[in-house]
């Protein structure tokens, strides 16, 4: 049996399953780093714990790109509610910080200290569930399908590559921390 070399994306943003799919023609099923903001010790967090993901430990955040901290560059994600994040885009109309490219939250799960983009949905998308009770269970079963899928190939695997693309950012701030 040939054991497969590994690729596994993740870092600060969706782009990286992209760009390995685009510049080196790696095509594969869908990991759990692949749509978010993740650092390695989230990454490890992850990997060490049984994921249990839930309202109650989650939050939706409002994004800060090119924040600036002793004089580098990052991403800074605070935590906010539904209600202000709603109200906010209901009166002003503002999307870039508040929203991910696909109308939904950005959400922070919290145990792991990572922030989901694509998965929770606001009432202006077009996705048909706009519900985050619902939208985090349904979060909950593909993070732990994901996990599931990434620990067999970890075990069938000769070697493992992992690709932590940040953009050039240096750090992940989440709130004040």
């Amino acid at each position: 049996m040939s054991r497969e070399i590994l690729h596994i994306p993740c870092g600060f943003r969706c782009y990286t399953k992209k760009m390995l799919r685009n510049k080196f023609n790696i095509k594969q099923a869908s990991l759990p780093f692949d749509s978010g903001f993740f650092t390695p010790l989230s990454i490890i967090k992850f990997m060490e714990n049984d994921v249990k993901i839930n309202l109650g430990n989650t939050n939706p955040c409002i994004k800060t790109e090119n924040f600036i901290k002793d004089e580098k560059k990052g991403i800074k994600f605070e935590e906010v509610n539904y209600n202000l994040i709603n109200e906010f885009i209901k009166e002003n109309g503002y999307r870039n910080s508040h929203l991910d490219s696909t109308e939904g939250y950005y959400t922070l799960i919290k145990k792991y200290e990572f922030v989901l983009a694509h998965y929770n949905w606001s009432p202006i998308s077009n996705k048909e569930i706009t519900n985050p009770k619902k939208n985090i269970e349904i979060i909950n079963e593909t993070f732990n399908r994901r996990k599931i899928r990434l620990l067999e190939l970890i075990n069938n695997s000769s070697q493992i590559n992992l690709y932590l693309y940040t953009q050039g950012n240096l750090f992940l701030q989440i709130n004040r921390y």
